[in-house]
Formats: C-alpha cells, sequence, structure tokens
C-alpha cells in the first residue's frame, strides 16, 4: 500500500470478475487526457472472487507503485460496513468507479478545469451517466457546464455515486463502503447536499455503465420482498437525514424521493407479500407520499406520465367518476387522471377474409371495461343507421392486459372485434361507438381511429386494396367499396400527395415506389406471385423445402425464395435456382409490393419485408400495399407457451402449421386468440428431407439453444448461468475421454444468435463447432443429440435416434405447456455428470433410442408420410 498523498484525484475502483472489462476500467483512468502518474491514485478494493482480475490488478501496481493501493478481503475485513476504506484516499477529488464501467477519456481534466475555476462553490462534481446505450433519464441536468443551486432549481435529482468527483473534505464525517446497495450511496450523495445545497455539473463527458444482472434474481421472490421493502427503508432513511441536519425537508429532497418512488408504484402486484405485509408497504407508499407537494406530482416531467393519475390518487386516498360537459371524467381533487373523450381506438386488423368483414382492434383508459361498451356503427347512403355489438375478449400478452400498480387495478385494455358478411358492407360508411354507464351516468360518443401496421392502413396511408374490394378510412370512419382500377387509381394519387406532404423520413423515395406501384399495377395485377423466406443467413427450414416443393408443381405461380446475398447459402441456391431474389434489392421491393401470399418459417418481419430492418421502418409508408396474406409454416415444433412472441395483433396470419394435436390445442389452450381453422396439423415440411442414414456417423451433436434475455450486451451474457454452463460443458475433460474412447467426435452446432459470442468460451481442442453445414446434414448424420429445449430436437426425434435433455438451469425465455419428464423423448438431466453418465449408457448399446421413447415419438407426430410440403403447399393454394 502506498502512503503518498498529494494526487488530484483518487479512484475508488471496484474489481470485478471480468477482467477483460476490469481492463477497460483501468485503462479508462491511466488513459485521460490528464497526465495520470502526477495527478491520480487508484484505490483498488479487491474482495478475491476472481484471481485473473486480482493478477490484473496486482501488475497495474507493480507499474505505478505510486499510484496504487489494493485492499484485499483480509484488509477490509467483515463485516463490510466496519471497514476503514473511507480514510485510504490521498486525493483531493474522490470517485468511485465499477470495476465493468469506465470513463470518457477526457474527464479528469474537464473536472479538475471545473474545481479548479468552481472550488468553493460545490462539494460535488456530477458527470452524465450512459446506461448500457441509453442516455440515463436524468441527464437533463448536463444541457450545460455550471453550478446548480438546488434550493432553486430543486428538481436535480443525484442519485448515482459513481459519476460525481466528491472534495475529500467533505467526505470526511461520513464512512462509506463500496459493497453496499445503490441506496446508501444516494443516502451518502444527498447527505452532502443537504450540506452544501449546490452541485456542479460538467457537459461534454460521460460515464458509462454496463448492467449485468442475473434474469433468476427477477423470479426470486424473496429477494424482491427485500428490495423493496429496502427501498421504503432507504426513503424514510433520507427523510430521518432530512429533519435532523436541517429540521424540515428541502424541495431536493422531495424531488428526489418523487422520482425513486416510481420504481415502487409500478410494481403490478404484492403476490410477495403476505396481506400484513401488502398492507403496511401500502400504507408506508401513502405515507411517505403525503409529505410531497402537488406540483411536484402534477408538473414533473420525470415522472412518468401514464403513472401521474395513481400518484395522486395514492396522494389524495381517492377519485370520484363524473358527468362534466357532455364528458366523463376521472379525477382526485382537483387533477383531472382521464377523460374518457380524449381516447382513440387503435384497429389491429382490417381484413376481408371468408366473405367476412373483419375488424379487431383495442381501447385503453383508466375507466374500468365493465362500464364499457364498444359498438360498431353502420350508416348507409340513406342515413340509416344500424349497430353492431362489437366482442369483448383478453389476450394473455402482457401488453394487452389490464395494468395494475401495488394490486390496484389502474389501466384497462379494452380488446374487440366485430365480423359482418361481405354483402352488408359495400357503400356503407362505419364508425365506432363507446358506451359508458356507470353509476347513473351514461355518455356515448363516437371516438378518433388510428390504425396500427398490421392493419394495412397508417397515418400517410388512406386506403387498400383486398381481394376484389377497396378499403378507405378517414379519421373516425372506414369504408368499403367494391374493386376498379379507376377507384384505385384515385386513391392512389391522393396517397403520394398525402405522403409527400408528410414528414416521414424516406418520404421521397417512398412517394417514387408508390407512382411506380401505379404504372406497374396493369401488368403485374394478373402475376401470381409467392415469397417464402427462412432466416436471411441459414437458409434450410421448413420456407426453402416448401420452395423447393412448389417449384415443381405445374400451377402458373411464381414462386421466390428471399435470401441475403451475404449468405453462405446464396451462391449455391443462386445456382441451382432462378427465382433467388436478393434481400432488400429493387427487385424484392417491387415483387414484395405485388406478392399475393406471404409465406415465412419466422415471424420477423425483418427477415422477409424490404421496407423494414435494423436501420429504418419505412412500413407505415407501405402497409396498405401489402395486402398479401402471411403464412406461417413454423421454424420447429411448439413446446412451450410463445404467446409473448405469437400475437395475433401483431401478425394476422392464415395459417400456423403444427405437426401435432399437443401442439395445435396449445394455441386454444393458451388463448391466442387465432381462429380454428388457421391453426392447422400439416407437418414441417423440412421433416420430408430427413432420410435416417444407414450409416450414421460416429458423432454426437450438441446444439443449445438461446435465451433471448441475454440479447441486451454481451456482459450480461458473460456474467449468466447459461454461459458458465455451455463453457464447463465444452471443456469437461471427463466428457471428451469417454468420447475419445469410442472414437466419437463431438460437434457443436451454435445457434446462429451464439455465433458471435465463440470467442469467450474455453473449449476442448476435440470440440468441432459447426457453422457452416446444415442442420439437416448434421441431424441426418449424428448418432445422438444433447440439447436443452431447442426447436431441432424435434427433427431429431422424428427419426427415433437418442436425446438427452441437458436442462441445467430453468432460464428459458418461455414456460413450457410440455412435460419433457412425462412426455419428452429422453432422459432430462441436471447435471454434467448425469449426461456424461447418460451418454456412457448409450455409447455402450450403440446408440439406440429406447422403446418407451420410440413409443412417445410415434404417439406425439400425427404424420410421419414424407407428404408434409404436399399437404401445406395444398392448403396454402387453397386459402
Amino acid at each position: 500500500m502506498s502512503d503518498k498523498k498529494g494526487f488530484m484525484f483518487s479512484v475508488v475502483l471496484t474489481v470485478s470478475d471480468n477482467p477483460g472489462y476490469l481492463e477497460q476500467s483501468i485503462s479508462s483512468v491511466l488513459d485521460q487526457t490528464l497526465d495520470f502518474k502526477d495527478n491520480v491514485q487508484i484505490i483498488f478494493i479487491d474482495y478475491g472472487g476472481c484471481v485473473e482480475s486480482t493478477e490484473l490488478i496486482r501488475r497495474v501496481g507493480r507499474v505505478y507503485p505510486d499510484n496504487v493501493v489494493i485492499l484485499s478481503k483480509d484488509y477490509l475485513g467483515q463485516p463490510y460496513a466496519e471497514n476503514n476504506v473511507y480514510k485510504v484516499p490521498g486525493g483531493e477529488y474522490v470517485t468511485f468507479l465499477e470495476g465493468t464501467d469506465y470513463f470518457s477519456k477526457n474527464t479528469f481534466e474537464q473536472v479538475k478545469n471545473f474545481y479548479d475555476k468552481h472550488s468553493e462553490e460545490s462539494n460535488i462534481v456530477s458527470i452524465p451517466v450512459i446506461n448500457g446505450n441509453t442516455e440515463d433519464r436524468l441527464n437533463y441536468k448536463f444541457e450545460q457546464t455550471r453550478i446548480i443551486n438546488l434550493e432553486e432549481e430543486a428538481n436535480n435529482p443525484q442519485l448515482h455515486l459513481k459519476s460525481c468527483f466528491i472534495k475529500k473534505s467533505a467526505l470526511h464525517n461520513y464512512k462509506y463502503n463500496r459493497k453496499t446497495l445503490f441506496e446508501e450511496e444516494t443516502i451518502l450523495i444527498n447527505q452532502l447536499l443537504l450540506d452544501l445545497p449546490r452541485i456542479g455539473v460538467i457537459k461534454n463527458v460521460k460515464y458509462y455503465i454496463r448492467q449485468i444482472f442475473d434474469p433468476k434474481l427477477f423470479k426470486n421472490k424473496t429477494i424482491q420482498e427485500k428490495k423493496y421493502i429496502q427501498r421504503i427503508i432507504f426513503i424514510k432513511k433520507l427523510l430521518s437525514t432530512s429533519i435532523t441536519k436541517k429540521s424540515i425537508v428541502p424541495d431536493f429532497i422531495k424531488y428526489t424521493i418523487t422520482y425513486y418512488i416510481q420504481n415502487i408504484l409500478k410494481l403490478p402486484d404484492l403476490s410477495f407479500l403476505d396481506k400484513e405485509g401488502k398492507n403496511q408497504l401500502l400504507g408506508e407508499v401513502q405515507s411517505i407520499i403525503s409529505i410531497l407537494d402537488d406540483d411536484m406530482i402534477y408538473d414533473n416531467e420525470n415522472i412518468d406520465y401514464a403513472l401521474k393519475g395513481f400518484f395522486i390518487y395514492l396522494k389524495k386516498g381517492v377519485y370520484s367518476i363524473v358527468g362534466e360537459d357532455d364528458n366523463v371524467v376521472m379525477r382526485s381533487g382537483d387533477y383531472y387522471i382521464d377523460d374518457l373523450k380524449k381516447h382513440r381506438i387503435w384497429l389491429d386488423i382490417v381484413d376481408i377474409n371468408d366473405n367476412q368483414l373483419i375488424i379487431s382492434g383495442v381501447y385503453t383508459t383508466n375507466f374500468d371495461n365493465d362500464s364499457l361498451r364498444i359498438n360498431l356503427i353502420k350508416e348507409d347512403a340513406g342515413n340509416n343507421r344500424e349497430t353492431f355489438s362489437c366482442d369483448y375478449f383478453t389476450y394473455p400478452q402482457r401488453d394487452r392486459s389490464n395494468v395494475e400498480y401495488l394490486g390496484i387495478p389502474w389501466k384497462f385494455v379494452y380488446n374487440f372485434e366485430v365480423s359482418l358478411k361481405l354483402k352488408d358492407v359495400i357503400h356503407n360508411k362505419y364508425t365506432f361507438e363507446v358506451t359508458f354507464e356507470e353509476n347513473n351516468i351514461q355518455m356515448k360518443y363516437t371516438p378518433r381511429i388510428e390504425f396500427r401496421i398490421s392493419s394495412y392502413f397508417s397515418s400517410v396511408s388512406i386506403y387498400a386494396v383486398i381481394g376484389e374490394y377497396i378499403l378507405f378510412k378517414d379519421s373516425s370512419s372506414i369504408s368499403v367499396i367494391p374493386y376498379s382500377f379507376r377507384k384505385l387509381f384515385n386513391f392512389e394519387v391522393k396517397n403520394i400527395f398525402k405522403i409527400i406532404k408528410s414528414s416521414e423520413k424516406g418520404k421521397v423515395g417512398a412517394a417514387f415506389m408508390h407512382f411506380l406501384y401505379l404504372l406497374l399495377y396493369k401488368l403485374m395485377d394478373n402475376k401470381k406471385i409467392w415469397l417464402l423466406n427462412d432466416r436471411l443467413d441459414m437458409v434450410d427450414d421448413n420456407a426453402k423445402h416448401l420452395f423447393e416443393y412448389a417449384l415443381k408443381q405445374d400451377d402458373g405461380i411464381n414462386k421466390y425464395l428471399i435470401v441475403d446475398k451475404n449468405s453462405e447459402d446464396y451462391k449455391k441456391l443462386k445456382k441451382n435456382y432462378k427465382n433467388i431474389i436478393t434481400y432488400g434489392s429493387f427487385k424484392h421491393k417491387i415483387l414484395y409490393l405485388f406478392s399475393e401470399k406471404r409465406i415465412s418459417s419466422l415471424l420477423n418481419e425483418k427477415f422477409f419485408n424490404p421496407f423494414y430492418n435494423d436501420e429504418e421502418d419505412k412500413r407505415k409508408l407501405y402497409c396498405n400495399l401489402v395486402t398479401a396474406p402471411r403464412y406461417f409454416i413454423q421454424h420447429g415444433v411448439i413446446y412451450r407457451n410463445l404467446t409473448e412472441h405469437i400475437k395475433r395483433y401483431n401478425h394476422n396470419l392464415r395459417l400456423i402449421v403444427t405437426s401435432a394435436e399437443r401442439e395445435k390445442q396449445s394455441f386454444f389452450d393458451l388463448n391466442y386468440r387465432f381462429p380454428e381453422e388457421v391453426v392447422q396439423i400439416l407437418g414441417l415440411p423440412r421433416f420430408d428431407n430427413l432420410i435416417r442414414d444407414n450409416k450414421i456417423k460416429k458423432q454426437i451433436l450438441f446444439t443449445p439453444t438461446w435465451r433471448l434475455q441475454l440479447d441486451k450486451n454481451e456482459s450480461l451474457f458473460l456474467n449468466s448461468d447459461y454461459y458458465h454452463m455451455l463453457n464447463s460443458f465444452l471443456s469437461n475433460g471427463e466428457l471428451f475421454e469417454l468420447l475419445d474412447e469410442y472414437g466419437y467426435k463431438f460437434i457443436f452446432k451454435p445457434h446462429p444468435q451464439l455465433i458471435k459470442h465463440l470467442d469467450s468460451f474455453e473449449m476442448n481442442e476435440a470440440v468441432v463447432v459447426s457453422t457452416g453445414e446444415s442442420y439437416q446434414e448434421l441431424i441426418r448424420g449424428s448418432a445422438l443429440m444433447i440439447s436443452d429445449v431447442s426447436s431441432v430436437i424435434s427433427d431429431f426425434a422424428y427419426l427415433k435416434k437418442p436425446i438427452i435433455y441437458y436442462q441445467k438451469n430453468e432460464d428459458h425465455h418461455f414456460e413450457p405447456f410440455f412435460d419433457y419428464v412425462s412426455e419428452g423423448f429422453g432422459d432430462v438431466l441436471k447435471s454434467e455428470d448425469d449426461v456424461i453418465c447418460k451418454l456412457r449408457f448409450y455409447l455402450e448399446n450403440g446408440c439406440v433410442m429406447e422403446d418407451k421413447y420410440k413409443e412417445r415419438v410415434s404417439n406425439f407426430f400425427k404424420y410421419n408420410d414424407k407428404d408434409n410440403c404436399k399437404r401445406v403447399y395444398e392448403w396454402i393454394l387453397k386459402h
């Protein structure tokens, strides 16, 4: 430990268990534009969790012995709250850095320059925070570099300790502990601000946070309970500290509490507490809110708009619903929580199918659905009106369900649908009528209509041609007329002018494409065009196999397969088939606009829509031109609840292919809300190409699936149980000794989302990583498969070859409806040792699936006749 003093800055750096990120954190301090050796001290807080990290900081200490202090676990002692870390810094200003985070390069120089000018005015200088790739919500206070007087500008909460540079002299009377809760950091910051309520803010520097968390924490009710109880304790402590120091609670502390308590109010329910605990938490929250001034809620832009009404309700303790000026309003005191007439209807589906006009949408308010009714009103040319009642129903998805805060119902989502016989709808105008009735208050009104992309309409798309009809809309109505080219021409000209007058990005290109559409319409109108697609980068799924089958059929239909030019499959497919379309090409765009049917093995629209990708979304400019029905021929057999993925209001599908009665029934048991005729047992087209090879290779295929919750960033992946499970298995010496003993290869086929992380693994040299071979080739040639819940398990089981389910962690993003233990096609195992033991059993017995699993396979799949492509093709052809 160096005892050298006289530094400008002391950086208290908590050593992380990720050496790669720790190295970047350290480098962000060493490589500052302000000279490190003369100005900066690093105090490493090392709890001894990672040998590589400990060795890294020791190397830094050897290079900079005068600048580095290492506080080991032994020095820190137990409990951590009683350590003496606060005595160590030798710098004039102290800052705190997590070993996964880092500073922008000019940070320290800018802070020094600021303190040189404002040393006597503030004890704290704060810098903007970038959380992942997102600006922190409180970064608005950094619009200019200055001193903020919190007695005059109270609504500038400071929560992060880590983004602050604090005078060492101001810290003299406070203990701080680097293994502490975020809330304790916030208390320390605000204790300092109570001493001197002025904070310096610097505009042009950054503190970058990498979020690292364990998804399992969010499923643990005990942890949830402790977290929210702790937050209440923190707020009460902050209030107590304020009163002790100032005899009052200053406004800037109230604003800090107002901002912070939102996280508690957003709790959807309190199921992790018993009845007494719920009442206690709710009482504590209301007690805290009662001290806040009304305008701190009314006019506070830091509070989520959707939450303000609930905030006010908790403060006032009551709300009322009253009729007022031909309207119905909900208010608490003089604050208007909601008024009925401000709400619009949003339409998800406007479609014609099976001689029916189908309209489906949503209406969201703070008024209980029991008090509402939505009707469709038909008005004919003679102004005669007829009312049709819309069916109310619920969706299982979170974003279409009623919302509760703290277990109190607050936002109500009214999903509705109505179907009318097509012969009755021509030349009529349709509007919606919302009826409210509660406590002797009655009201009816005609709401405005808005359209989601899935409806074929948008703010710049005024009409759509569906079959032999033209549908068009204004702000409150929909109309249907028979198709004619003259009428289409007139509507399209109006639509082009509307696009040109809009402020939409890409409007010039869109206007040109609409004009071209109009010129080509007569030429292309009679062409039957089917577009098919798998993943853009990996083309060997159901769409490719159906495409190959459909090409052989003499039906006068032009079939095209969409492929990314950068895909490894592109050249091979282009060589073998003339109807391969380059994704995003001009030809793709034209064919997409005139397609008759869109057939995909995936729901992600970015794989087939040339007007929608990661860089831009231009769908609202083109959605009315693309009314071809969508056919979802599946990415695999479904064993899990995919309601959060397959949403009818986002995907108005004409067909969903299934392979088993159990799979089909799940769509109705789990209330996906698709019409029964949409879900068909036809079998996956790719199964037709699965042939059991009589000369199966001596190879084991390992195919773990991906975890959606790890998409956010690499640090989340590297700190997950999923990564550690894979890394351990791929480097298990006993596993590879066993395979070597029996002469088997080990093929690791990573999920496409896993490929970018391959360099992170410490694999045994015997692992063969396959990124180029198709799944079908590997499945046909392999003797045994090890996987967790991957959809390709079905393909392997279809061939009645042995499967081992390795499901160490319950961390998959979708809950199963299928019991892998009692219904699965192999043993479900939780540990590496058990997997190796079961693998030895199979290797000793020639890799033959047990009879009980063969029987389950036979009972599960409806078809094993190589006619899946035929059934799917014929169904699409007829519908």
